[in-house]
């Protein structure tokens, strides 16, 4: 026997369901616009080897893919580095919405901005990505974060050295 649900208990089933549909485009607006503010400082630079002088000891060559576009810029080769990355060894559980991060994502190394906390880890995105692209910073996964970010100036990126394949 098929029973026939009452129009009062659907109707209250849509309206659960635009609010939390609502609430969801929310979220998503949310993550899609962390905030420049947060971003360390960004330098324009001669040299590669003036940018990794600059950058200390503990920095990380940053690879033009354009996906932190135009904080960090692309390169025709996204194996091309076109950055020197500072950073600092925060603790996983100081970290804050907005901060660029470098973390394991599958063998590679990756800088992007948090832009949201999700259970136990934070959502990450890079800054030109039109949506969130499906990576999350876990404390396993999360490596050091980026202080400052040391630019190469474009005439200088083409004598760069570039990342084996």
């Amino acid at each position: 026997m098929v029973k026939a649900i009452p129009f009062f208990t659907r109707a209250l089933f849509r309206i659960t369901w635009a609010i939390g549909l609502a609430l969801f485009a929310a979220q998503a607006v949310d993550i899609r616009h962390a905030g420049k503010s947060a971003l360390p400082p960004r330098y324009e630079v001669a040299s590669a080897r003036e940018a990794r002088i600059l950058a200390g000891a503990k920095c990380v060559a940053v690879l033009g893919t354009g996906s932190m576009r135009p904080y960090i810029p692309a390169s025709a080769n996204p194996r091309q580095i076109v950055a020197f990355a500072a950073t600092e060894p925060t603790p996983y559980e100081d970290l804050q919405k907005g901060q660029l991060v470098l973390y394991h994502w599958k063998g590679e190394l990756v800088i992007h901005q948090i832009v949201a906390r999700q259970g136990e880890g934070w959502i990450s995105s890079g800054l030109s990505n039109p949506r969130y692209d499906g990576m999350r910073v876990t404390q396993a996964s999360y490596y050091r974060r980026v202080i400052g970010v040391y630019i190469i100036k474009p005439t200088e990126v083409a004598s760069a050295a570039t990342t084996p394949k």
